[in-house]
């Protein structure tokens, strides 16, 4: 048996909390095996995001910075 440190308990409480929040996702994830999708938009926003942000930025359309903040909003709102 590991012994008990505050680090050990934290990874412990950081799992739980990231099972708690991600629970219903696990449970479809094994409900319904037909309907997995493999999806990489987090790697495809981080990419616009770094061209975007980079030492040398890209210029923001009125409608690009309207979609960018509604995508970093759901984000935020888990979605």
């Amino acid at each position: 048996r590991k012994a008990e440190t505050p680090g050990r308990r934290k990874a412990v409480r950081d799992c739980r909390r990231y099972i708690d929040q991600n629970w219903e996702g696990i449970m479809a994830y094994r409900l319904y095996p037909e309907v997995r999708l493999g999806v990489s938009a987090e790697g495809h926003v981080s990419h616009i995001l770094a061209a975007r942000l980079s030492s040398r930025p890209m210029a923001w359309s009125a409608r690009g910075v309207d979609r960018m903040a509604r995508l970093r909003v759901a984000k935020a709102n888990g979605v």
